[in-house]
């Protein structure tokens, strides 16, 4: 009978063992993301624009937040103080 969270996994000469489900998913999950970082740094115009846009996203939503914040108040009145206010 098997242990929660754990699956059983077959070999060459017909032996079972015991491997923790988790730690499978995160060795499969870290391959595949040292496989992506090893081929995104190969292409390094690629990846220094994904670097710039990363920046530019960041003083984009930075800038943003500045406009909302307790200066825009005034503005902001006869919304009830807050643009994003759901209710």
């Amino acid at each position: 009978m098997m242990a929660a969270g754990l699956s059983i996994l077959g070999r060459q000469d017909n032996t079972r063992t015991l491997v923790p489900a988790a730690g499978i998913f995160f060795r499969k999950a870290w391959a595949v993301f040292k496989r992506d970082i090893i081929e995104s740094l190969s292409y390094k115009a690629s990846f220094l624009f994904d670097l710039s846009g990363i920046l530019a996203n960041t003083l984009i939503f930075f800038f943003v937040a500045k406009l909302f914040s307790r200066q825009a108040d005034p503005y902001l009145e006869r919304y009830g103080g807050s643009i994003f206010r759901l209710s």
